[in-house]
């Protein structure tokens, strides 16, 4: 039974360079380069992005800290703020294919967990820190008052709405010889 959400955590890490390229729109790049008085490039050319955005994490186990470590499946999806540097393509029609390289933010969610043949309820806070779209969630479960760490894959909010992301800074990505 303890194999399953080890299997699971280990699909999630395989499967998140499915979701590591997410797409924004033009209107935060172009106020962006409003601001900046920079003229857009008509030729696609990747550079290096810092910004913030709204996220969704999901995990679907974790292990926990009650009297003793263990390894509990529980399945939750929530709300947070990440910031996240990362790479950014621009396209002619004004479209960015962004690929988050390192993130770190704070997210609330909640969920269920499986402990001793039955079904417990979580409101979890979480500090999340991640490489592409896996973040290390570094947890505390408010209803069963434990300490956990987990797995979570995210899909930021920009992906449906490209006003909610909000560009920091954006340079030239040096190009490896």
């Amino acid at each position: 039974m303890k194999t399953k959400p080890i299997l699971l955590m280990l699909m999630l890490i395989l499967s998140a360079g499915l979701t590591t390229g997410q797409i924004a729109g033009k209107e935060p790049f172009d106020k962006y380069y409003q601001r900046k008085g920079i003229l857009f490039q008509s030729e696609p050319e990747t550079k290096n992005v810092f910004f913030f955005t709204s996220t969704f994490p999901f995990s679907i186990g974790r292990i926990e800290k009650a009297d003793e470590w263990r390894i509990n499946p529980a399945f939750s999806i929530g709300n947070g703020g990440i910031f996240v540097f990362g790479k950014s393509t621009i396209h002619g029609d004004h479209s960015r294919t962004i690929v988050p390289v390192f993130s770190f933010g704070i997210a609330a969610d909640v969920g269920v967990k499986q402990e001793a043949d039955q079904l417990k309820t979580t409101f979890n806070g979480n500090l999340m820190i991640g490489l592409h779209k896996v973040n290390l969630m570094l947890g505390y479960d408010f209803l069963n008052n434990t300490n956990y760490f987990g797995l979570a894959l995210s899909i930021d909010l920009f992906t449906f709405s490209p006003n909610s992301l909000y560009v920091f800074r954006e340079w030239e990505a040096k190009k490896l010889k």
